[in-house]
């Protein structure tokens, strides 16, 4: 650890003098050191440690990326050192929550457990003696423990590459080659980073936020493009949000959607002239906007260009490489009975009424299936999702809408009816105010959420509508599953048709704390979400084309891709707000490439 330090000290002293040609070699051994570091203590340090630790990070990651950006742009051994720290750090805080040794070990023969194990202790061990203070008088028998502790280390780590393809996953170093290797022909990645400008020349600690963008395509050097400073970005990010409703007219969601797209994409357009196909990595408020509804200089929509997909980092196309099968059929959860209206004045939520189109989904969808368990009205639970083990698809329909913290009352969980009205707006409606309340915690909730996301605050309250109407505050040690308890490895789609589902808040590097982690952490190949309060009338549409392409042999991404096309086409659903809201968030190479017509899962008549 003082190695570390002392390296990365000297770099920033060489870097103060101008020296840059001895800055990269001194932080790239920072860094390498650093990750050795994060290996042994991420899963050893207590939560309140782990996220001191991962804003130091951060700090770091902020400087590796400004000493590329904005001291050494066209140095190429700059710009790899830059990527490659952000693929292995990006997100990785929320890795770090989900406990993946239990995960792990869950999916682990015996005799692999074992070794696990031992690892465990052994790294443990490791940790320790390396964070003890130095004593000259035991620096030999210390140097000689530490030697003998890191080759046992390497040694079970290798044993449990060398079996588990799962393990090799989850413990091999991340590399730009191998997140390069997995992408698909004709595609590339789109890594954004919001970072603050680091110059050691300056007495003042770094205020100024700025967005750069690294693509990686599947062929080729990759490049870097600097964006600018945050703040306009942040800006035009809270103007799309608020455009994303009828009341505001198609000509204003396009005239906002094609501004956004001047500050942001097209900047990067001529880094993806021959590329199909962009798997983009969101950074802060950018998880927040449909990249595929963005509009050209020639006014085009994105959508109309290329296939877009999204993952929470490039890191997560190296999951899953070992893929498992579906432990059982599809199931089909919609339209749950919420009982009577809630009572606006005594909670705050509104009411739940039935949803036309969710009744309609749970009749259409188990068409194109060989099998699907259906659950509606009161089979429609909490208890009945979570003892769902490894289903082939999980589709959910139903409410879905935010809440604050106890102090501040929810958005009232109301859908549009009918083919054209305006939806509510998300709140708050200033795009000052939407940056601000989403630092303040707000959380998706839904009749199913609680059985999927941690609540993210000891002192945040949330509210949700189950089976039976009833509305609960969540407390901190509610009896409820956490998403590493759900069983959902083998999962290879989770549709949350409901109102933003993929909306949480946003911090800097570590991608949406909501459902999107959750689903993951779950085990779930691929998942599809929404970012705003959508129609019940589109919503249905969407869905019925989409579950069509797949029938069809479509692969996932492209599958929605195909059913936003066709919704863009209907006049009544043209407005963006009706087709853009869901987004395909995927997990691996499998799930970007692959449909659902494996023989397993799809209906023969539904072709």
């Amino acid at each position: 650890m003082d190695e570390q330090l002392n390296l990365h000290n000297l770099a920033t002293i060489y870097w103060e003098q101008g020296a840059y040609a001895k800055v990269v070699p001194l932080m790239a051994r920072a860094t390498e050191i650093r990750e050795t570091q994060l290996r042994l203590e991420l899963t050893q340090l207590s939560e309140p440690h782990k996220r001191a630790l991962m804003m130091l990070l951060q700090n770091e990651t902020d400087s590796v990326v400004s000493l590329h950006i904005d001291a050494m742009r066209s140095n190429r051994q700059a710009l790899e050192l830059a990527l490659t720290t952000v693929l292995r750090r990006k997100g990785r805080g929320l890795d770090s929550l989900a406990d993946n040794d239990l995960t792990l070990r869950a999916h682990l023969a015996p005799d692999l457990r074992d070794k696990l194990d031992q690892l465990t202790a052994a790294s443990t061990e490791l940790s320790t003696r390396l964070r003890a203070a130095f004593d000259p008088r035991a620096a030999a028998s210390r140097a000689e423990a530490v030697t003998t502790l890191r080759t046992r280390v390497e040694e079970l780590e290798s044993t449990l590459t060398a079996a588990s393809a799962e393990f090799r996953v989850q413990s091999e170093p991340i590399t730009v080659a191998k997140v390069r290797a997995a992408l698909p022909p004709g595609a590339a990645l789109v890594e954004f980073v919001r970072y603050r400008r680091f110059d050691p020349r300056q007495t003042q600690p770094p205020q100024e936020a700025r967005y750069v963008a690294y693509v990686l395509p599947w062929k080729g050097l990759p490049q870097a493009v600097a964006l600018g400073e945050a703040a306009p970005i942040d800006a035009a990010i809270d103007a799309v949000i608020d455009a994303m409703h009828m009341g505001t007219g198609a000509g204003v969601a396009r005239a906002a959607l094609q501004h956004l797209d001047t500050l942001v994409f097209n900047q990067l357009r001529d880094q993806l002239t021959n590329v199909s196909h962009v798997i983009l990595s969101p950074d802060d408020k950018l998880n927040l906007v449909p990249f595929e509804a963005l509009v050209d200089p020639q006014g085009r929509y994105e959508l109309e260009r290329r296939l877009v997909s999204y993952v929470a980092s490039g890191r997560d196309l190296l999951r899953l490489a070992a893929r498992r099968a579906p432990r059982s059929s599809a199931t089909i959860i919609a339209a749950p009975d919420c009982g009577p209206p809630s009572s606006p004045a005594r909670n705050g939520l509104g009411t739940f009424r039935p949803l036309e189109g969710a009744a309609a989904e749970f009749a259409e969808l188990p068409a194109y299936f060989v099998q699907a368990r259906t659950l509606t009205g009161d089979q429609a639970t909490k208890v009945a999702l979570a003892a769902t083990v490894g289903p082939a698809v999980l589709h959910i329909a139903t409410h879905g809408f935010y809440a604050h913290d106890a102090a501040t009352s929810a958005t009232p969980p109301h859908e549009p009816t009918g083919s054209a009205p305006p939806p509510p707006p998300l709140p708050p409606p200033s795009s000052a105010g939407f940056a601000r309340h989403l630092r303040r915690r707000w959380r998706v909730v839904f009749p199913f959420a609680a059985a999927i996301v941690r609540r993210p605050h000891r002192r945040a309250r949330s509210r949700r509508a189950g089976a039976g109407g009833r509305q609960h505050s969540t407390r901190r040690h509610c009896d409820r599953p956490r998403a590493r308890e759900l069983h959902w490895w083998g999962t290879q789609l989770v549709v949350l048709s409901a109102c933003a589902t993929g909306v949480g808040a946003v911090p800097s590097g570590e991608g949406v704390h909501g459902m999107r982690p959750a689903l993951v952490l779950a085990g779930a190949e691929s998942q599809v979400v929404s970012l705003w309060s959508v129609s019940d009338a589109s919503t249905r549409e969407l869905m019925r084309e989409f579950y069509g392409e797949l029938a069809r042999g479509t692969g996932r991404a492209q599958a929605q891709r195909q059913a936003k096309l066709r919704l863009l086409r209907q006049p009544r659903f043209a407005h963006p707000y009706y087709w853009a809201a869901f987004i395909p968030q995927e997990t691996g190479l499998h799930s970007i490439d692959t449909s659902l017509n494996e023989g397993r899962t799809t209906n023969d008549s539904a072709h």
